[in-house]
């Protein structure tokens, strides 16, 4: 048994509104009554109507959908970035469509490659590493694109990160006021922002006349295991350290960190992005929190921001506020 699929005029016909009238419903235009709105979303339900994006698409060389490309779904902070992605265009007519590249350039450029053949009216891509086949893909296209914490070079015409210089500031501050002079440096395979931070946390160190004196440069992905591994091993070697400092993102999320570690309220802790939960464990944490959803929302709106192609081309680098909070014992 096959079915006509219901039309755009057979919905006009059934809410006694115009074509026109169900067209803007449908592409969730600005200015409509709720009583207008209503009316339609009514009769598009009891018709089981849905919009043929690929005729739009046709007429208007270019859809409501924006393409989303990130490595991993198994990273909190990106699950924070798409959050504040979806909380702007699920307010707009416009649609996210997700690709997960799982940290390949090759499946990266296979997503982008299916992604523009919908004709998107935006791409974001989140990362470090991206290839160059694939900017030649979206530059060919000339779809507008923003980049989320990309520290390498880039043609894109938005680009959005983070300054973490102030936080940073900040906490060498706090330390100095604590009397605290050595300090120990653990990062993960998986913190994109750690070099730049890492020299810049020893240019202020000095400026106090503190020094990292232990580094600990992981080939591993953070998690609390390494966190807990890495902090024995600066304890064992350094037994004088008066802070240990944790670049990854994983490494102190839970107390099982502070069960294991040995850390004892003679050393300082600091983290990033850390929220960790200390139970009544005597240890704090401070940490430098960046902003990610913040970052999702910045992204699309500057896609959904009009004149969109022209201000999109140009190389502009936008740098939100990491914050320092200092928790308490």
């Amino acid at each position: 048994m096959s079915f006509l699929r219901p039309t755009l005029k057979d919905v006009a016909k059934l809410s006694g509104v115009s074509e026109i009238s169900v067209s803007r419903v449908m592409r969730n235009a600005p200015n409509i009554s709720s009583r207008l709105r209503e009316k339609v979303e009514a009769a598009a339900l009891e018709l089981h109507y849905t919009p043929n994006k690929v005729a739009g698409a046709l007429a208007s060389n270019t859809t409501d959908l924006v393409g989303v490309v990130i490595p991993t779904l198994k990273d909190r902070e990106n699950v924070q970035i798409l959050s504040g992605i979806e909380s702007i265009l699920g307010q707009s007519q416009y649609r996210m469509m997700l690709g997960i590249s799982d940290f390949s350039s090759k499946r990266e450029i296979k997503i982008v490659r299916d992604l523009l053949s919908w004709s998107p009216s935006g791409i974001i891509m989140l990362g470090n590493g991206h290839a160059a086949d694939t900017y030649q893909l979206v530059d060919r296209s000339l779809s507008p694109l923003v980049e989320i914490l990309n520290q390498e070079k880039s043609t894109a015409g938005f680009r959005l990160d983070f300054s973490y210089r102030d936080a940073v500031d900040e906490l060498v501050a706090h330390w100095g006021s604590q009397g605290h002079t050595k300090v120990a440096y653990i990062e993960s395979a998986d913190e994109p922002i750690s070099n730049g931070l890492k020299r810049y946390l020893k240019e202020k160190l000095a400026s106090i006349g503190a020094r990292l004196v232990h580094e600990i440069n992981s080939d591993k992905i953070s998690s609390v295991a390494l966190g807990v591994e890495c902090c024995v091993e600066v304890l064992q070697k350094s037994s004088d350290i008066d802070v240990i400092f944790l670049a990854g993102k994983h490494f102190a999320e839970d107390t099982s960190f502070y069960d294991s570690a040995n850390v004892t309220s003679k050393v300082a802790l600091a983290s990033i992005g850390n929220i960790a939960s200390l139970g009544e464990n005597p240890l704090s944490i401070d940490l430098i929190s960046f902003p990610f959803e913040r970052i999702g929302v910045d992204a699309a709106k500057l896609l959904l921001a009009e004149p969109k192609k022209d201000e999109l081309m140009k190389q502009q680098r936008i740098k939100l506020p990491a914050t320092f909070y200092q928790s308490s014992k």
